[in-house]
């Protein structure tokens, strides 16, 4: 009898589907590839701290069953929090006298205002990149048990790790280490601290910023540095905004890791809620951009904010009065300085990074420095005027006048002529 059309074909055709399958693999990795290239996705994961997830698998808090039984030495088990939730012992997982606050969570989430009989979580380092943040996490590192890396995280998982994982991992027996932290300068951006403000509004909120065009240069030239076999954009491209739709990354479109949109630090500031934003000092929150102005919108955070430029980070001063802001009684030792130099590379690969990187003060990049300097201008007199004297910001002596000073082409090429407008030096011979 003959066989059945349908029955000799079968074979033939799961090869195909399995061909078919195999091509829809390998068109979207090489759309992946393209979209990475293309469009700068960042791709880069070990910026990151990655922090074992609590143990049920999830991204929510864990629950305690009382029964469970210890796993591997490693694994942040029920077990483990088991003991981390009741009365320390020199075998608890937390700190001695900071026990993990399990009374302060329903349902694996915190409770709103949390902290209302006391400070939970001391501070989040949330802002901004390229300011200073890494060397600020790694002193405060002495005083806290958290990772020098960037831990971006939600706040009911930020505050296990702090309790629970990070006492073992960056803290010993010996060590006093009484205050709770973590850093994520992507915090500032979006709307990140709207959950800290609901349930943990005492914790500080440390934030660095730096002079536009230095904050800038410092950003292309660590992405020169790191990203060495990946072509990067032409300076003037990074002027490009989220006007237009699709996806958009701390105001920069198709998800750029920077562009000069980052470089307004006053507009981030405003959103925090801090100041009444009346129609003057809304005239100096990029007011010309489609984001700025009377669009920039308040999520009334209630967390207390320390600020602090990037400059100042040496001053033992400085340290001082961030001591006094956590309400930390004694010294934070401030011996690190951390910068992103990449990885160790020959001498001809160091080359080539230097060819890579840009000089700001060029002549040729004058046209890009006059589309950053009016936000320069209009932060150097937002940042004094409005926000510092809200009185829910915290700065050190001297703080005003490094920003003031945000006013001048730090080249020394362009001149203010009013308004936050900027022209060339008319006395420049090289023009």
């Amino acid at each position: 009898m003959r066989t059945p059309f349908r029955n000799t074909q079968r074979p033939h055709n799961r090869y195909y589907r399995t061909q078919k399958v195999c091509l829809i693999a390998v068109s979207t990795l090489a759309f992946f590839i393209a979209a990475v290239t293309v469009f700068e996705l960042p791709i880069i994961l070990s910026d990151y701290y990655v922090e074992k997830q609590p143990i049920d698998g999830t991204h929510n808090l864990p629950s305690f069953p009382a029964d469970a039984s210890a796993g591997g030495n490693d694994d942040v088990t029920a077990a483990a929090v088991a003991v981390a939730v009741a009365v320390p012992t020199e075998n608890n997982n937390t700190l001695p006298g900071r026990p993990y606050p399990a009374h302060l969570f329903i349902d694996k989430k915190l409770i709103r205002d949390a902290d209302a009989h006391g400070k939970v979580f001391d501070f989040v380092i949330a802002g901004f990149p390229k300011c200073g943040t890494t060397t600020m996490i790694e002193n405060l590192g002495h005083v806290a048990p958290v990772p020098g890396a960037d831990v971006c995280t939600p706040v009911h998982n930020s505050v296990y790790y702090a309790y629970v994982n990070w006492p073992v991992k960056f803290a010993t027996a010996a060590e006093s280490k009484p205050l709770r932290g973590m850093k994520c300068p992507m915090f500032i951006d979006g709307d990140w601290l709207l959950e800290w403000s609901a349930h943990l509004p005492r914790t500080g909120v440390i934030v660095g910023i730096r002079h536009p065009v230095l904050w800038f240069q410092s950003f292309y030239n660590m992405q020169a540095n790191f990203n060495i076999e990946k072509p990067l954009l032409p300076v003037y491209r990074y002027n490009a905004t989220c006007s237009g739709g699709g996806s958009c990354r701390s105001g920069c479109p198709n998800n750029w890791l920077f562009c000069t949109s980052r470089a307004r630090f006053h507009v981030a500031l405003a959103r925090l809620g801090k100041t009444p934003m009346g129609d003057a000092e809304r005239s100096l929150l990029a007011p010309n951009d489609f984001d700025g102005g009377l669009s920039v919108q308040s999520m009334n955070i209630r967390n207390p904010v320390f600020l602090y430029e990037s400059s100042q980070i040496g001053d033992d001063v400085l340290w001082e009065d961030l001591a006094d802001f956590l309400s930390y009684a004694g010294e934070i030792p401030h011996n690190k300085f951390v910068g992103s130099h990449g990885p160790q590379r020959s001498e001809e690969m160091i080359k080539k990074v230097e060819a890579r990187k840009i000089d700001i003060c060029e002549p040729t990049y004058d046209n890009f420095r006059k589309e950053l300097m009016p936000y320069a201008w209009q932060m150097s007199r937002w940042i004094c005027d409005y926000f510092v004297p809200s009185g829910d910001v915290r700065v050190t002596e001297g703080f005003c006048s490094i920003v003031r000073d945000y006013e001048n082409d730090p080249c020394g090429r362009l001149v203010h002529v009013g308004n936050g407008t900027y022209v060339l030096n008319n006395s420049l011979t090289d023009r």
